[in-house]
């Protein structure tokens, strides 16, 4: 996966627990389009999954591990915290699922959205507090086409519902 130098550098962040080909799958298809950092969190995956992980990295991921399943809510934590150390230039990034659930095409645009439309600030700070922008938006549901429905949840503070199931760009 080739890295970009812009200011415009968008992550992918992929919380994984036992994986299995299509997360190999989904990384060989965005290979040719992806141009930023893509971070693998392995949540304390089986042995056995050790292969798909070091295929990943042979590809150009980065790869987090942690010593047992702390959940996907720990997995994009510990993920946010490795981007934001390891890529302070990056606007944000977009995280999707390792299970095949997210194709490179709707990945790829919520990449797109997130570098048209920066959010400078997503909630108010405290003084001495670190500036971060990041923006916060996914799109809804799919339709019964196939479509989806709209993008939702990129104003701070608004709520959006099964927000664990679907890509999104913080």
């Amino acid at each position: 996966m080739a890295q970009e130098s812009s200011s415009a550098q968008v992550a992918l962040l992929i919380p994984a627990l036992n994986p299995d080909r299509r997360l190999l799958e989904l990384l060989t298809a965005l290979a040719d389009s992806w141009n930023g950092p893509i971070l693998l969190v392995d949540d304390g995956s089986r042995e056995d999954c050790r292969e798909i992980f070091a295929q990943a990295q042979a590809l150009g991921c980065d790869v987090v591990r942690h010593a047992r399943n702390l959940g996907k809510g720990r997995g994009l934590k510990t993920g946010f915290n490795h981007l934001l150390t390891h890529y302070p230039a990056a606007i944000g990034c977009v995280t999707a699922d390792a299970d095949g659930q997210h194709t490179p095409d709707d990945i790829n645009a919520c990449a797109d959205a997130l570098r048209a439309h920066p959010v400078r600030r997503a909630r108010p700070q405290s003084a001495g507090q670190p500036y971060h922008p990041r923006l916060y938006a996914r799109p809804v549901r799919r339709g019964g086409d196939g479509h989806p429905d709209g993008i939702a949840g990129h104003l701070p503070g608004l709520y959006v519902p099964h927000a664990g199931r679907a890509r999104r760009t913080l």
